[in-house]
């Protein structure tokens, strides 16, 4: 009966969105062209470069577009918690806003907090949200 219940908890913990700590998020993210990045600042300012305009407006037809240099700002939650969603994919993510002002295509952004191959990554979704395409950064 121990063995059973065992397994029954790990496969359940995966439906539960990862913990996520401000020190987690705070630095500077690539995409996997390592030419583009969005960097987040402890002190809430955060800023996009290089991200192509069609991304930072979830188009996925226009990936590879302007590349935007943008300056906002980022909040982590004086809870300590960044709020969960889930996913059209059903996957469970945090999430968090970076706003900016009228020179931005699109604002406030969400980006999506998730895990992928044991480490942390911001992600947007492209396109229609039920073609679960998304673009992707990294540490």
């Amino acid at each position: 009966m121990g063995l059973v219940v065992a397994i029954l908890l790990v496969g359940c913990s995966a439906v539960f969105a990862p913990r996520v700590e401000k020190s987690d998020l705070v630095g500077t993210w690539k995409d996997s062209t390592g030419h583009a990045s969005i960097e987040l600042d402890a002190d809430g300012s955060a800023s996009l470069n290089g991200i192509p305009r069609g991304a930072v407006m979830g188009d996925r037809d226009k990936v590879y577009g302007q590349p935007v240099e943008l300056s906002g700002a980022w909040a982590y939650p004086s809870s300590g918690e960044l709020p969960a969603r889930t996913t059209n994919g059903g996957e469970k993510d945090r999430y968090f806003l970076i706003t900016g002002n009228s020179s931005w295509p699109i604002s406030p952004l969400r980006v999506d907090v998730a895990r992928e191959g044991g480490q942390f990554v911001l992600r947007w979704e492209l396109g229609d949200p039920d073609s679960d395409v998304w673009y992707v950064l990294t540490k």
